[in-house]
């Protein structure tokens, strides 16, 4: 936007269009103040929202007051406003800048040229609505398959250590805990040597969806590999850790369908220390893991 612009702007000081150059003078400063604050506060959002509105208000009065030429920046305009906005966003911003922009072309121009105008601007907008709501399903598709178990649609392990890195900031700048439960199916591997992986694919699956019933909004479940998951409990000491754990393993052994094997599962619970690292707290809560499997399964042990 500012390499644009400062071109423009030294064409309308050279044409002693005052309007246009206070117009552009205006759009230049918010481009360069909004790219300021963008460096120094990162907040992306707020920032592509203002440039975008910035960017119709200077396509109306540049329209306006500027020349013939100066309406067909309109189209440059919105292929910004749409890569800088979500589609849905930017086509209201679109709609209404041209519904506004419409009574000022007429009071200046032909309405053969208005009409010529409109008759391109609306497949145009359209057309790019189109492909930046597919590019954006893409986008999201791609996003959720980077983070999510394809098996379980359990978060994966990327996604646990991002969200563990977060609890880890939370508890250093704001004071807010969280415990880590680790848990396996045991004898897994005889149950899928004996019945299948078909079958054993449908306990992870099952087990899995029964547990996300008994979680909060804040709390998620991550597959880490084979048959072992992690739940990340926000907000919450040793002891809610240790309640959720035997609530879900009650849970569990109650709702399991009678279509698959009967199966148990072992856990471990360890609450986030200050200063410590994801490894760290994974490996207190498998510490845990280990010594339920060595007291005899389906057990629930606390983490030192």
């Amino acid at each position: 936007m500012i390499v644009a612009l400062t071109p423009m702007l030294t064409i309308r000081l050279l044409e002693k269009n005052i309007m246009m150059v206070l117009v552009d003078a205006v759009l230049l400063s918010v481009a360069f103040l909004s790219l300021v604050f963008l460096y120094k506060e990162k907040y992306v959002a707020y920032i592509k929202g203002t440039i975008s509105l910035t960017l119709a208000v200077g396509m109306i009065f540049s329209s306006h007051y500027g020349s013939d030429a100066s309406m067909y920046w309109i189209f440059p305009g919105t292929l910004g406003i749409f890569s800088m906005l979500s589609p849905r966003h930017a086509l209201a911003l679109l709609v209404c800048m041209s519904s506004i922009l419409l009574p000022v072309l007429v009071n200046r121009t032909s309405l053969e040229t208005v009409l010529t105008l409109y008759a391109t601007l609306a497949p145009s907008i359209f057309f790019v609505y189109y492909f930046a709501r597919e590019l954006q399903l893409r986008f999201e598709q791609l996003n959720t398959e980077a983070v999510e178990d394809y098996l379980t649609q359990a978060g994966n392990r990327r996604a646990f250590h991002r969200d563990a890195e977060h609890c880890i900031t939370d508890l250093v700048k704001n004071a807010k805990s969280a415990t880590l439960i680790v848990f396996d199916m045991d004898y897994f591997k005889r149950l899928n040597d004996t019945f299948g992986h078909g079958v054993g694919d449908q306990v992870l699956k099952e087990t899995t969806s029964l547990m996300g019933k008994r979680l909060r909004r804040t709390d998620k479940i991550y597959r880490l590999g084979g048959e072992e998951f992690a739940i990340i409990v926000r907000n919450s000491n040793l002891h809610d850790g240790q309640t959720l754990a035997h609530d879900l393993r009650e849970y569990v052994a109650v709702s399991q369908s009678d279509a698959l094997p009967n199966y148990t599962m072992s856990f471990g619970v360890a609450e986030l220390k200050l200063d410590e690292s994801v490894t760290s707290w994974v490996d207190r809560a498998d510490k845990a893991l280990y010594a339920s499997k060595d007291a005899g399964r389906d057990k629930i042990s606390l983490a030192s």
